[in-house]
């Protein structure tokens, strides 16, 4: 089992005494790879994060999240690989820009979309490195 995550915590400031802190945001990630079967070698993923709402300017921008889910089977002494996907799982990742600045109402909607996909992969033979010869350097020589 693999797994993965990263936490972090971004705040940006201005000089002027004036204006306060304009842009704050965390977000967690966690990624993660459980390896269900060795023969057959099937494995399922998870990946997910977090991000706070934040400011930006004069932008108000809610939080969002996001969760991916993938199976993936590799089969013919792994030169075949199948794979079965759902991306954006509870469509969540999508924000709601809000600006409400001198006067000035603005409210944005962007749509989100969960996506399900299945692919096919198949690796023809090996790659094998060619053998080079050296560069020469003599005449870099000061």
């Amino acid at each position: 089992m693999f797994l993965y995550t990263a936490c972090y915590m971004i705040k940006y400031s201005c000089d002027s005494p004036l204006t306060e802190d304009f842009y704050k945001n965390g977000k967690l990630q966690l990624n993660n790879t459980v390896v269900l079967s060795s023969k057959p070698d099937i494995t399922l993923s998870a990946d997910g994060y977090i991000r706070s709402k934040t400011i930006q300017a004069t932008y108000d921008l809610p939080g969002s999240s996001d969760v991916d889910m993938s199976a993936r089977w590799q089969f013919l002494k792994k030169h075949a690989i199948l794979k079965v996907y759902c991306n954006d799982l509870f469509e969540t990742s999508g924000i709601n820009p809000h600006i409400d600045f001198k006067g000035q109402d603005l409210k944005m909607s962007f749509s989100c979309y969960r996506t399900f996909g299945i692919s096919f992969t198949y690796k023809f033979g090996g790659y094998k490195e060619k053998s080079h010869e050296a560069v020469d350097k003599s005449r870099f020589k000061q």
